[in-house]
């Protein structure tokens, strides 16, 4: 399996220039730099646009994914924070969603 190349600015402007010419279908670029990490991007109906940071991992064999907000309000670099800090909870037993849901009770 190829590794994914590292985001850059120029990069994510690119893949969001393309995406505009889209289908309609949710499609994604990862960042190589942080397993997991990706922006997803769809344009919707009249022409409605959102790219959004995603971050997906397993734990206890299940596919989860974890919303870290919409790009550019979240930047590439804040992504990349937010995604290593969820990477350390997990390598220490804890499943952010579970964590985010607690914190939010």
């Amino acid at each position: 399996m190829k590794k994914a190349d590292e985001l850059s600015d120029l990069r994510i402007k690119a893949f969001l220039k393309a995406s505009r010419q889209g289908t309609g279908k949710e499609v994604h670029i990862s960042d190589g730099k942080i397993p997991g990490l990706s922006l997803w991007a769809r344009k919707g109906a009249a022409n409605a646009f959102t790219a959004r940071w995603k971050y997906s991992y397993r734990k206890e064999g299940k596919s989860k994914v974890f919303g870290l907000g919409s790009y550019p309000a979240v930047s590439l670099q804040a992504a990349r924070g937010q995604a290593a800090a969820l990477r350390s909870s997990l390598m220490s037993g804890k499943d952010p969603r579970e964590e985010k849901r607690k914190a939010e009770a």
